[in-house]
Parts: C-alpha cells; structure tokens; sequence
C-alpha cells in the first residue's frame, strides 16, 4: 500500500521528544487565545475555565486516537494516509481527504497571516495584507533552511509566546482585588457554547502527526509529545482563563478585541504594548509550524501518486521538500484573496472537524480491518472489539459541529 521513494527523496529523523512537545505547544498556543478569549468569555462568564478544561478533554480523546494510528501508519500524511488503507480498493475517499486538507490548511494559514498583518498594523503603518504576504515569504524561508532550523526558531518563539500568558497569570493571582470570584462559577449552557468556541484554540495538536517521518523513534515519541503538550496547554489555558477573570469581568473581556490587553489596561498599562508585541510572535511561530506540517502534508500525498511525484524532491544539503514548501506557500497567498478571516477561520475549523471525525472513524475500521497489525500504543477500552474512545470522540465531533454550525452559525472569528 504504502508506496517507497528512493533515498535522496526521504525525510531525515532528526526530531526529538523534546522538540517535538515544543512544537505542540508552540502551535496549540497560538494567535487564538490572544483572539478568541474575549467571545469565549461572553459566553462562559466565570464559567470560562471549566469551557477550557471540557474543550480540553474533548481534544485529548481526538489525540489518543492519533496516537495509535500514528504509530499503525506511521507515514507524512495522516487523514489522507488513514483512509488510504481504511478503503484500499476505493481512490475517492482519500483523494477528497487530501483536498480537504489542502483547504484546511491554506485557510488555517491564511487566517493565521491576516491576524500577523492585523497586530502589525497596530504597530507600525504597514497594509495588513503587506504584512501578511511578508509573514508567509519570511516562514517559508525559515523552514526551507531545514527541519532543525525551524525547530530552533519555534522554541524561541514559543518561550515569548508562553511568556505572555504567564504574564497575565501572574497580574492575575498577585496584583487582583477580586477574592471571591470562583463563587460566580457555575455550569450552564453558556459553559458548552463557550467550549466549542475555544475548542479551535487547540487546532494544530494534529500537525504533529505529519512531522512522523522526521522523527526519532516516532512510534515511542510522537504519542507522548501530542499528549504532554495537550496536557500542558490545557492547564496554562485554566491559570490563564482563573487569572485574567479576577483582572476584568467577563464583561469588559467580551467588548475587546485584545482581551489579554485589555486586562492589564487600569494595574499595569505598559504591558499592554509588550503584550501586543507577544502576539505578533505567536502569530508567527503558529504559521511558521503550520506551514511546516502542511508542507509534509503534500509531500505524503505526492508520495502516494495523487498529487505530482516532482512534490517529493527534497533539497541536497536540508532534506526538506522545497517544492512542497514553495507549493504551500501558493496556496496560502491564493486563500488570502478571501481577504475576510471570518470566512477563512470559519472553513479552517470546519474542516478540521471533518478530518477528526475520519481519524475515529477509520481507528474503528482499521481494527477489523487490520486486527493483527503491531499498535505500539493501543486504546484498551472496547465492546466487542470496538473501541471506546473514537465512539466518544465522534459523539464529543458531533456535539461542537452542532454547537459550531447550528442555527446561529457560531463560526470563531480572529479578530485584530
């Protein structure tokens, strides 16, 4: 099934856990939790932690189901490469897998890079979609020079981008007047909204799973570092979600399009320039990794055949796949004509909604259909062979494209 390239063509394993937490991280603490808190706060109220921690548990179970597959197929393309085996003797699920998330990606880019220009504006007088274009010329530049050079520029960036959030922590548990404000949490249905809302904040843990043939050992490393990152994140987002809401109310949250500024308005004005600039970093390092993973994305699918073979040529002296790279940058310049990061956010987690419901679903059809294949990592819990943890993921997909796309069109939207 899985189809060879010669070896001038092959990725180099130079990953390690370390490096590869770092990039979960780097990409789960994205542009959005400098976006998107504000919304989710006027929805969730004081509730907005535990919208945090339930949006949280709903992407762990997405991860666990990764993880096994990562390690049964451990190949660059994940969805794409999942439902290429899950339905051998049929070419169109996969095909359509791989265009999804083509689009996926370019959006998720595009948006990412609109949101750069945005903060960049804010700055200095420079056209948001200027800076936007910049953005994706600098982050294809960087990860063409090799897999260990992005690493090295992603674990700087992530330091600042984290630090950020600590900030906000620390103003939030040493210089708030607000004592008794966990007395106003409670759970209602405001707390749901709010989860499926901040649920796309951890979009990008899955880009992970394209980075398998550059990593050390990646059936042993790749399942801890997409669960220690999860886990992280998850619990920086709760500090985050307590302190800022002893700062400001959920209200004054709710009116700002900078809500992680916003909070330090009236104790400590200075840093609300200092966390402007953090955004910007954060905004660059998720495209910077987002553009990496899609890169090896079109290298998988190319090394299948549904994509040209010339896609898989990579360079001489970096091992990267330059044709591939200079493809995703195509098709994230093309998705900025939308010019709107309403419609691109909103397709961007559309779609990568589809593609979580694949990986639990084919998990499930994989197990009938390879019963004796070797699972490093295997989820225990079943009935009658079918496992427990992709049934609840589908049901947990469900519940947010329900809440994502009822009525009320509920689509996240990056403001700047």
């Amino acid at each position: 099934m899985h189809k060879k390239l010669n070896d001038a063509n092959k990725l180099k394993q130079q990953l390690s856990l370390s490096s590869l937490i770092i990039f979960g991280i780097g990409i789960i603490i994205g542009a959005g939790i400098y976006a998107i808190l504000g919304k989710a706060a006027s929805l969730s109220g004081y509730s907005l932690w535990l919208s945090f921690l339930i949006a949280g548990a709903i992407a762990f179970l997405t991860a666990l189901s990764y993880c096994e597959l990562i390690t049964l197929l451990p190949h660059a393309g994940a969805e794409y490469i999942y439902l290429k085996y899950a339905y051998p003797d049929f070419r169109l699920p996969s095909f359509l897998m791989g265009f999804i998330l083509l689009i996926a990606g370019g959006c998720t880019i595009s948006t990412i890079a609109l949101s750069f220009g945005g903060y960049l504006h804010s700055i200095c007088p420079i056209p948001k979609t200027i800076g936007a274009q910049g953005l994706l010329l600098l982050a294809t530049g960087i990860n063409s020079l090799g897999i260990k050079n992005s690493s090295k520029a992603n674990v700087l960036f992530t330091l600042i981008e984290v630090t950020g959030l600590f900030i906000i922590i620390w103003f939030g548990f040493n210089r708030s007047t607000q004592s008794n404000f966990l007395l106003e949490t409670s759970i209602n249905q405001g707390t749901f909204s709010a989860a499926s809302l901040i649920f796309f904040v951890y979009l990008g843990f899955e880009d992970i799973a394209n980075l398998v043939e550059e990593t050390i050992e990646p059936s042993k490393t790749i399942p801890k570092a997409m669960l220690i990152s999860l886990l992280f994140s998850t619990l920086l987002y709760m500090a985050v979600a307590l302190a800022i809401t002893k700062l400001v109310t959920p209200k004054v949250l709710a009116s700002s399009d900078i809500p992680l500024a916003i909070a330090l308005k009236n104790i400590a004005p200075k840093w609300m320039q200092v966390l402007k600039s953090i955004a910007l970093f954060s905004t660059f390092n998720t495209c910077l990794i987002s553009m990496l993973a899609l890169s090896r994305m079109i290298y998988g699918i190319a090394k299948e055949g549904d994509l040209p073979k010339i896609l898989t040529v990579t360079s001489k002296i970096y091992k990267t796949p330059y044709l591939a790279q200079f493809c995703t940058l195509v098709i994230s310049v093309l998705f900025l004509l939308f010019g709107r990061l309403e419609i691109l956010a909103g397709l961007s987690s559309f779609f990568a909604l589809i593609g979580f419901f694949v990986v639990h679903w084919t998990l499930i059809i994989l197990r009938f259909k390879m019963p004796k294949a070797k699972r490093p990592f295997e989820l225990s819990l079943a009935i009658k062979k079918i496992p427990l943890v992709p049934i609840i993921g589908i049901i947990s997909i469900a519940f947010l494209l329900v809440e994502c796309i009822g009525p009320r069109l509920r689509l996240p939207v990056f403001n700047t």
